[in-house]
């Protein structure tokens, strides 16, 4: 399976979740992970309280003991999402998302 393939299958689901029947959702696993990691860390406008700056290689990083994601897949989903750059206040760069407490 390309890169693209994959990327086009998570782009996909991530824009039909709320839409989709559970039988129609894809399959991938990695598009999966990718959805229910962000299924609970909504994208903000601003920093404030409870949101986190998070590199692509971050989300990376959170999901690598399950999934093999690209920056490319990562950056092209969180985009399509609605997701948004910016900065903490010790100048960090990166996604802003409201992650869920742990």
């Amino acid at each position: 399976m390309s890169i693209k393939s994959i990327n086009d299958a998570i782009v996909q689901a991530l824009a039909d979740e709320e839409k989709a029947k559970p039988a129609d959702l894809p399959t991938d696993p990695s598009t999966i992970i990718l959805r229910q990691f962000l299924a609970d860390a909504p994208p903000v406008e601003t920093f404030g309280p409870g949101v986190s700056v998070m590199t692509t290689d971050d989300i990376i990083s959170e999901l690598s003991n399950m999934a093999d994601l690209s920056q490319l897949q990562v950056n092209l989903a969180l985009t399509s999402l609605g997701y948004r750059l910016g900065r903490n206040t010790a100048g960090s760069f990166g996604w802003l998302i409201r992650m869920p407490e742990r």
